[in-house]
Formats: C-alpha cells, structure tokens, sequence
C-alpha cells in the first residue's frame, strides 16, 4: 500500500507543475519531470528586515542542480528582492517572491509586519501548513495527513490541530487527519488551530482516469485582448498555476485551476483575463467595481467558436488569491468573502458554485465552479447562493441550467443544482413534445451540489432519436423544473 500511495502522489506531483509561458513549456507539457524548489515556502518578517531566499532545481532523481535564478516580487509595495535573492520587507503587507530559471518557475509566500500596528503579538507564527502537499489517490487508497505551525523563520514545529473534509463524498478524515479515498472527485483537507486554517487537496481517481485525458490550451491576455507571453496546454486530472503575469495583471498570479476527472468532454483552449468588474486606470493599477476584491474572466472556445458560458461535465476547482490589506479597506473579515459570476449588468450569481473554502494562511478562496464565464471574490451578501451547515457551505435553491450546446449533434450536457442542507432525492428525464418519456439521465440521492449529465439523443433503449424539440425535467425535492433543447441529425 505504501508504494501504492507513493506512486499515486508521485503522479499529481508531475500534474503539478508551474506552466511558465514559454515555447519550451508548452513542448514539454504534461510530462515534465523537473521542478524549481524555492525556500523559505513562505515567511513572516518586520518591515525592515532582510530575508535570504534561494532556489534549486530538483531533478527527477532528486538530485538538486544549482543554476542561474532571476528573481522579482509582486509590484506592491511590501518588499524588493536582490539579483543574489536577497528579500528586503519595506511595508506592511502581503505578496509573492517569484524565482525563474529557464522554463521552470516557484514561488514563496510572504507576509511583512509592523509592530507598531500592533501585530507584534502575532510575529511568532507565520501559518499552518499541512503535509502532504496536494495529493492524488487511487479508490481505496489512503494517506495520513499532519500539522506543523512555521515560525517567522521557516521552521516547523508539531502540532495538534482540528481536522474537516469539505468536497462532496470523496472519502472518510478521522479526528487525526487519516484519510480514505471512497468516490472519484476532489475533496479539501483543512486543518484548523485557532486564527490559523490551512488547506491541501486531495484528488481521487480510478486507473482509468489516468490512462486518456482531454487537453486545455490556455492562454492569458490584457484588457484589449493582447497574449501575455506564450500560450501552454494542461490536461484534466492537472493543475495549471498562474504566475508571472506583469503588473498590474499579476493581482490574479497564484490563482490555480484543478481540472478534475472527467470534467472535461472537448479539447478546449481557455483564454484567461481580468474580470470585466476591473479597470486598467491610467497609471496602469487596477481597481475593481463595487467591493470586488479580486476578478477573473474565462473565454473558452470549441473548434474556434466561442462557447459563453461553458459547462463542465463535472466541476472545475479555482483558486483565486486576495489582498489582507483590502479587506481592511472595505471593512470585511475573510468571513465575509465568497466568489460570484458576474455578469454585464453588475449582477452576482451563486448558483453552481459550491465548496467555497477561505484559506487564511495564504490569502485565497477556494470554489467548485460548474462552468466558466466571470468570476468575482466578493461579499458574501452580494448575492449568497449558501448555507452553513456542520462548517460546510452548500446551494440553498434547486437549479436547472441550461444545456450546452443547444442545438445538438451528437450530445449535450445539462448541469443542475441540488440545494438544502441533506441528501435529496433527485431526476432528470427527457420527454418528446407529445409528453412522453423518452430517456431517464438521473434517478437517485444526491448531496447538494452541482452535477452535469450529458445526453447522446438516444432513449432508454438505445434508438437515435430523429431531429426535434424536447423537453428535459428536473426533480430535486417537491420543486420541478424543465427547459426546452433542439436535437439536429
């Protein structure tokens, strides 16, 4: 078992590579067996002070090979870092030392204090950090996950922590971080010890899962649409990381996206920008609309056709970074926060976005989106969609979402919402125009959250269906919903 989930981990781990815009990166791709490994990961330091950092690469015999780093920091003011990576803390603050060498790319997290406003009490422990790192698990496998408190200088130490599992029904977390993979999908580890919470993912597949994956091209833009640097390809079952975007776009390095098994059913190519809730102002920093703190936007195309929004067959997870010092700003906590579509006309929409998840060790929200469109960090009394229930936010309202595409050749996907605090039971069934049932996608439980099914246009037997309209329905509870889609032969 232990070489079983030595393996397992070994493969997310080559998924976890930093796509650094380069023609050399997107030639390497998935495979890529080397990593920069950067120390301190993270530090807490007083403004004014100096931290050495330093980079290595590791080889996939992990034999480390020194090499020539170029170093840079997020262009914000808390710190400056030396071509030998000496890092000087300059301002209260938060942000992200960046080391690159060649192709490869890492990056530490770094908090500056000031003791004169009062977080000298706090200066002892820099955050939680939880071991092991992301991890991938085949069914039935297991791992045990532990604790340690890192000081202002680096150093772990032991410690006792509360442990929850949010992410649907992926496995079983003991009282003492023991897990067990029961169910495909992805699933948050969270470790929490009084103001300090860390999280890590774990990822369960099948074997199957491993063996064909679909493929995202993605490529990151400006406002007025222009590439910044080379575009890269990931696939599903990987986490692509954004990092090295220039100022003032680099507000979104440290967002992440974990395409889980199966949620991809085409090969896409995924544009990446800021959210249309920012503005570029004219000394090039960004500000956002209405108390957003942080905004994404994703374009995805289908054989070069623009599909807006676009619908997962199972949910994406994305991570978006923000900033301590604006949350002071605009008066919230990290309780507060939540992440919303956004749309045009300044609407928030919560529906199928779930497992929201605030890390506070390293200032980022983490969600399962169903499709991408816009999103926005933001109050969460913009437009709440949630409930918490046991530590675990889920959808309040049932939803029915439409199917993508529409009209159809050879298949569809419809996505749908199970709201409420318990298991619901749950049907989805297409119908012709006469009323008569022509195909059951759905018939059981389900936990709340947000699924997608996709039909091929064939009935319960088998048969292709002619060209025409239909209707699909939708049962959770004592609520029923139904649209309408267009099959084409």
């Amino acid at each position: 078992m232990k070489r079983l989930l030595q393996s397992a981990a070994g493969l997310f781990l080559v998924a976890l590579f930093l796509c650094i815009m380069s023609s050399e990166a997107l030639a390497q791709g998935y495979g890529r067996t080397r990593k920069l490994v950067i120390a301190p990961r993270s530090a807490r330091v007083q403004a004014g002070e100096t931290l050495q950092f330093t980079a290595t690469i590791m080889e996939r015999n992990q034999a480390q090979k020194d090499t020539v780093i170029t170093w840079s920091v997020d262009a914000t003011g808390f710190g400056e870092i030396g071509e030998d990576g000496l890092f000087t803390a300059l301002d209260r603050g938060r942000g992200y030392v960046y080391a690159a060498a060649g192709d490869l790319s890492a990056s530490a997290h770094v908090a500056v204090i000031d003791t004169n406003r009062g977080d000298a009490a706090r200066s002892l422990w820099s955050h939680l950090e939880i071991i092991p790192a992301d991890t991938l698990l085949i069914l039935g496998e297991t791992v045990q996950y532990a604790a340690s408190l890192i000081d202002s200088a680096g150093v772990a130490h032991d410690t006792t922590v509360t442990w929850i599992l949010r992410g649907g029904t992926v496995g079983t977390l003991s009282d003492d971080g023991f897990f067990t993979a029961e169910d495909r999908g992805v699933g948050l580890v969270m470790a929490s010890l009084d103001r300090f919470t860390a999280t890590t993912r774990v990822l369960v597949a099948t074997v199957a899962d491993t063996a064909s994956r679909d493929t995202v091209r993605i490529r990151l833009r400006d406002k007025d649409g222009i590439m910044l640097g080379d575009s890269c390809r990931v696939q599903d079952s990987s986490v692509y990381v954004i990092n090295g975007l220039p100022y003032p776009y680099n507000v979104l390095n440290g967002g992440e996206l974990l395409f889980q098994p199966g949620s991809l059913g085409d090969n896409i190519q995924l544009d990446i920008t800021l959210s249309d809730a920012a503005t570029v102002e004219g000394d090039g920093t960004v500000s956002f609309a209405d108390q957003i703190l942080n905004g994404i936007r994703f374009d995805v195309y289908v054989d070069g056709v623009l599909v807006s929004p676009y619908y997962f067959d199972q949910p994406v997870q994305l991570i978006l970074p923000f900033k301590e010092t604006l949350i002071d700003s605009l008066g919230l906590s990290e309780e507060d926060l939540w992440i919303f579509f956004y749309d045009s006309e300044g609407d928030y929409d919560g529906d199928g976005i779930t497992n929201v998840v605030i890390d506070t060790s390293f200032n980022k929200i983490y969600a399962d989106v169903i499709h991408f469109s816009d999103l926005v960090i933001a109050a969460s009394d913009r437009g709440s969609t949630h409930v918490t229930e046991n530590g675990k936010t889920v959808p309040v309202s049932h939803t029915l979402l439409g199917n993508y595409p529409n009209p159809f050749n050879p298949a569809t996907t419809i996505g749908f919402v199970v709201g409420g605090d318990a298991v619901q039971p749950v049907t989805l069934t297409v119908y012709n125009l006469l009323g008569q049932k022509v195909r059951t996608l759905v018939n059981g439980n389900r936990t709340p959250g947000s699924y997608s099914v996709t039909w091929d246009g064939r009935d319960d037997a088998g048969r292709l269906l002619s060209s025409g309209v239909f209707i699909y329905r939708f049962t959770a509870g004592e609520e029923v919903m139904s649209r309408r889609m267009l099959l084409l032969n």
